[in-house]
């Protein structure tokens, strides 16, 4: 019997943004979180004993601030597709999306009188000070020194409820490398040889992940930062109050660069050791993996702190050098192809940006795993399951050929069978535009 593709009418999410999904009828994707009724994430309030679905859901909405792991739980699934049995009506897989990402909690994404109802799920923080005043009180506790810590760091490199900058220093590249090493070998011998090895690989991809988000949330805090000094620059009266207001967030700005690199640095030491332990690079589940950017103490002036800010962000997500796109066939085998044909690529132009399908297998799985070892800045691109539905990788295909700055694309098929049509619409799309690149001769993988 074939299934009819649920749409959802209650949430209209922007197009890279997290989805809600159905079990049943999506294409659900491998970083995907189940909270279906038995999982994490589950429901427990049940029609059976509620009575009806509407106080259902209000009532998990209600319950949902006091859960003892509120803040690990919306972290674990920021950024992430929910997977739950049905899509297509109001469930609590969309309240738990709402509250994870804060990008998301506006009304043009959500039907009026479902926006009404999980409104006040983003104000999570301030329901859940009590659990971090308690947290504050056991800080002499020596379990709970490093998540104080991170926290800590985390509030921007200014001390929780302070006006006063932090001068103290971050943590060294010593202090960083013994410290992820330790966490994330000690945590990959813990399970090992035990019933929890078969979850050791998502547990070091999640470890990862931990940085890679506090870096992004970073990244929202210093553009707020960014809009509040332009602010303080136009209503700027000459006074010294006005004076001392914009050099605080001038220096603030740096405060905020300084330590979203070092989260980076700490996401790009736990994704070696990841690679280590499971032999595949770690990807994260949206995005790009960027390296840090430096940015010099000598920026001080405000208007060239904050034009420092944007060229700094511009060069990181808008490369100088030339970008090319790497798609390829799931069943492709022949990895030296790959990286010959890519290392060839990397000779012509040294600054070379990749983008990439985000199959994690075959040559776009060999593709990653080439540029790591290579240090070139890569992002993996997504077709969009939910606006395009099968028809997506045909319109990936289409969208990434007509680009501007992608100056050629490589694919790689597999030939028996006539291959992948993905990867053939793709060979097509590209030698349209004349853009298609040849690959270094091989044995036919």
């Amino acid at each position: 019997m074939e299934t009819t593709e649920q749409v959802d009418t209650v949430f209209f999410p922007p197009e890279k943004g997290p989805r809600v999904l159905s079990k049943k009828t999506d294409v659900i994707p491998q970083d995907a979180f189940f909270v279906e009724r038995k999982a994490k994430g589950g429901n427990k309030y049940t029609l059976d004993i509620e009575g009806d679905r509407e106080t259902v859901l209000r009532n998990c909405i209600a319950d949902f601030p006091n859960r003892d792991d509120l803040k690990h739980f919306l972290a674990e699934i920021e950024g992430r597709d929910l997977v739950c049995i049905s899509s297509a009506e109001f469930t609590h897989a969309h309240a738990y999306i709402f509250a994870a990402n804060e990008e998301l909690q506006k009304p043009k994404y959500w039907r009026a009188d479902v926006y009404e109802l999980i409104k006040p799920l983003a104000h999570l923080e301030d329901l859940n000070r009590d659990e971090e005043a308690n947290a504050d009180q056991d800080s002499n506790d020596p379990l709970t020194v490093t998540p104080a810590m991170l926290d800590e760091l985390a509030a921007y490199g200014v001390e929780a409820f302070s006006d006063e900058m932090d001068d103290r220093l971050l943590p060294s590249a010593e202090q960083c490398t013994e410290g992820v090493k330790m966490t994330m070998e000690g945590l990959f011998s813990c399970v090992r040889g035990t019933r929890l090895e078969r979850y050791a690989v998502d547990m070091l991809w999640r470890c990862t992940n931990i940085f890679h988000t506090l870096q992004k949330k970073m990244d929202r805090e210093i553009d707020q930062n960014e809009t509040k000094r332009d602010q303080l620059d136009r209503a700027n009266d000459g006074s010294e109050i006005s004076s001392l207001e914009i050099e605080y967030h001038t220096q603030l700005a740096l405060t905020l660069e300084e330590t979203q690199n070092v989260f980076i640095v700490l996401r790009d030491l736990a994704a070696q050791i990841y690679k280590q332990e499971t032999g595949s690079p770690w990807i994260p589940a949206r995005g790009s993996r960027l390296s840090a950017n430096k940015l010099t103490a000598s920026v001080i002036d405000s208007r060239e702190a904050a034009a420092a800010r944007r060229k700094a962000k511009n060069e990181r997500l808008n490369p100088k050098g030339p970008v090319i796109y790497v798609g390829g066939s799931t069943e492709f085998r022949n990895h030296k192809q790959v990286w010959d044909t890519l290392d060839e690529r990397l000779r012509r132009n040294p600054s070379l940006f990749m983008k990439v399908g985000d199959s994690g297998k075959g040559a776009e799985l060999f593709a990653i795993r080439w540029a790591e070892a290579n240090g070139v800045d890569y992002e993996p691109v997504s077709p969009n399951w939910t606006k395009y539905k099968k028809a997506a990788p045909y319109m990936r295909n289409k969208d990434v050929a007509k680009r501007r700055e992608v100056i050629g694309v490589v694919a790689f098929q597999n030939r028996d069978n006539g291959g992948s049509v993905v990867i053939n619409d793709l060979m097509k799309q590209a030698k349209l535009r004349g853009i298609l690149l040849p690959v270094m001769e091989e044995a036919i993988a």
